[in-house]
């Protein structure tokens, strides 16, 4: 498991101004989380290019075009320039849900039934009428919010602007494992716990850091090459390359000179596959059979594909039209980050 990305600190702070205006101090707002069903089978490949949302062969219109995005059991959930919004697909739109904020992402379960993410726009206010940013946690099958703690991101006593600290230390969920869910705090980035049944909290503090495998697209894993065999290393050392866990625990999927690669254990050698002399961007497993990512293509006018990658047929297919490999018209897939 590696630590959180780090957030350009200019962006985070421009992001979070126009949400730290004056007030008095205030409890913590709240908002209704539509939910309904899963877009498409767990199994299936769920992406955005630009306007369009890509649902195994059909292709559907979606607006505003998603930044990051989840695939829940309460349905596509994406953020665009910090608002959250709920794709509907029996009205084919999208629904707004709520501005929060930040730039930041989406956190969900590998079965989609937990969703989490930082809101900067509903926290309580501080003296000088700024907004603590909030760790939320939703049930996506029932719409029942579990979580909204704004512990650690500031004090409410205080009169201090929190866009500089959180461009420093921005407060990020780091994803779940199977009872739990885990955020890094602005304060010294300390590591809070909540519980998924009961939402009690607990503070792991700076030193302990969790190990949180339950996210779609499989477990991120870090390992270095023995004999051309991936070894997994400590969450606390990482490793010189990195990939992610089948569901099932038996393979890895990495990329190697830019080719996919998936190691199987028990294998003698880990299994090298083909992307036409294209460079491969990993994304994530589908089930336990196959990956999927991006290859692209890196001549003068680069373009991107989307593939997915079977291991028992030992070769990638195309799962798009090629796109060009330029911001707005990438792929994004349903991992909630940013694979690329």
């Amino acid at each position: 498991m590696r630590r959180a990305k780090t957030i350009l600190g200019g962006a985070v702070a421009a992001a979070l101004a126009a949400g730290c205006g004056a007030g008095s101090p205030t409890e913590s707002a709240t908002y209704d989380l539509p939910t309904g069903q899963r877009a498409a089978s767990a199994a299936a490949v769920v992406f955005a290019t630009g306007e369009e949302l890509h649902i195994g062969a059909r292709t559907y219109p979606i607006k505003p075009a998603p930044q990051t995005m989840v695939d829940t059991a309460g349905g596509v959930y994406y953020l665009t320039h910090g608002v959250l919004y709920r794709w509907d697909r029996d009205r084919d739109r999208s629904l707004r849900v709520a501005d929060i904020g930040g730039i930041g992402w989406l956190s969900t379960t590998f079965d989609g039934r937990f969703l989490a993410f930082v809101d900067y726009e509903h926290g309580p206010r501080n003296l000088g009428g700024h907004r603590i940013a909030e760790a939320v946690v939703f049930d996506t099958t029932t719409g029942r919010q579990l979580v909204r703690d704004a512990t650690g991101n500031g004090s409410r006593s205080g009169t201090e602007d929190l866009s500089d600290l959180y461009a420093e230390s921005p407060p990020t969920i780091l994803g779940f494992d199977d009872d739990a869910v885990y955020a890094q705090t602005a304060k010294r980035g300390a590591i809070a716990r909540w519980d998924l049944e009961t939402g009690h909290r607990s503070d792991l503090g700076d030193t302990e850091y969790p190990v949180t495998e339950n996210r779609p697209g499989g477990p991120l894993v870090d390992f270095d090459l023995v004999h051309g065999v991936p070894r997994e290393t400590p969450a606390a050392t990482g490793g010189a390359y990195a990939g992610r866990r089948s569901p099932d625990g038996r393979r890895v999927a990495y990329t190697l000179v830019g080719r996919p690669v998936v190691y199987t254990a028990g294998d003698r050698k880990p299994l090298r596959l083909s992307v036409e002399g294209r460079q491969f961007v990993l994304a994530g497993w589908l089930d336990e059979d196959r990956f999927y990512g991006l290859a692209v293509d890196e001549s003068k006018r680069a373009t991107a594909q989307v593939m997915v990658c079977a291991v028992t047929a030992s070769r990638c297919t195309a799962a798009s039209r090629p796109v060009p490999a330029e911001d707005g018209t990438l792929p994004v897939f349903t991992t909630g980050d940013f694979p690329y």
